[in-house]
């Protein structure tokens, strides 16, 4: 958000440092942004090994050297807005007649479409004859194609669409557009406090616990449109102590995007921890608790098949301590148990 607001006010008060931009400086900005981001992904890509005695493999643990390809990778961000303005330029002094218009975002959506099945077959390898297994740990590979795509145009853009300030002039809302980008970032931060679980305190002299594992298939219903709220009332119908979730991915662009796991964490007023991260391919799998969650940790386990996690943890209810495990097992790893389920 800082950084989003520091563009719009050198956007809108200082254009004569946008307006300098060269065709050099924008394709180096480029280059660094997917550098950034492709280093970002690979610092926590990880390699399984082939060998079942290697596992179970616990997550590396995440150092400061894992943020500053992050924290670079934020602060250059806003050259996909430049991108997006030397597109809108070259569309207008070009203008392009209908089939060429239609034809290239007919391309560029096919580009889109097969990034997202590239995505899912991260996870889905096995699933995927013939070139399924490539794209077993190659998550980083996703983010770089698509950077490529994203920098390489830029070298097709004519000198005339650089020349940002006839498009730079025409901004009429300079003293007002920073104040709203500036109070929507606000808005934005401070409703992730308002929205944040508050747990209620529970009773120690409690006697039984009612579990709840629950698969919700990316928190989409069996008719393949978004469930959360129809998921949600479920949960909060069954009323559960200790609730696992299963095929909860968040952050991939295959699944919208969608934090579901933090979406019913703050809606129900719960502990939560989620366990592998996207980048190893994994289904995603959670814990949610009305009780503090103590000692959360993820490991790997191995599989034939997708790549499966379990995440161990403790509760504690009164003077007792009890474990909790949530997994989501994969092809060949327990053949004589359902892969959906916890143990």
């Amino acid at each position: 958000m800082l950084v989003l607001c520091l563009f719009v006010f050198l956007l809108t008060s200082k254009q004569h440092l946008i307006a300098a931009l060269t065709p050099k400086t924008v394709l180096v900005w480029n280059i660094l942004f997917v550098l950034s981001m492709v280093l970002t992904i690979l610092s926590h890509q990880i390699r399984f090994p082939p060998d079942p005695g290697a596992y179970p493999l616990p997550e590396p643990p995440v150092t400061l050297l894992h943020h500053v390809p992050l924290t670079l990778m934020l602060i250059l961000f806003p050259i996909i807005l430049v991108d997006f303005i030397l597109l809108v330029q070259e569309l207008v002094a070009g203008k392009p007649p209908i089939r060429v218009l239609g034809a290239s975002f007919t391309l560029a959506s096919l580009f889109l479409l097969l990034m997202i099945f590239a995505q899912i077959f991260t996870t889905v390898y096995d699933y995927i004859p013939v070139v399924g297994p490539f794209f077993r740990d190659k998550f980083w590979l996703v983010f770089l194609t698509a950077g490529i795509a994203l920098t390489i145009p830029v070298r097709l853009v004519s000198s005339n669409s650089f020349d940002l300030t006839p498009a730079l002039s025409r901004l009429k809302v300079r003293s007002t557009f920073p104040g709203v980008v500036v109070l929507v970032s606000l808005a934005t931060v401070a409703g992730v406090f308002l929205t944040a679980p508050k747990p209620v305190v529970q009773s120690d002299q409690k006697t039984t616990l009612r579990i709840l594992t629950y698969n919700i298939q990316q928190g989409y219903s069996e008719y393949g449109l978004k469930n959360y709220d129809g998921q949600l009332e479920i949960i909060r119908e069954v009323d559960a102590d200790i609730i696992g979730l299963q095929e909860c991915d968040t952050n991939r662009i295959a699944g919208g995007n969608s934090d579901v796991v933090r979406y019913f964490a703050d809606k129900l007023d719960l502990y939560s921890y989620y366990g592998p991260k996207t980048v190893p391919g994994t289904f995603g799998i959670a814990l949610l608790s009305k009780y503090p969650i103590e000692n959360p940790r993820t490991f790997y386990m191995y599989s034939e098949g997708e790549q499966t996690a379990t995440i161990e943890a403790q509760i504690k209810v009164g003077d007792k301590t009890f474990n909790l495990f949530v997994t989501h097992l994969g092809n060949g790893c327990m053949p004589t148990m359902d892969r959906h389920h916890n143990v």
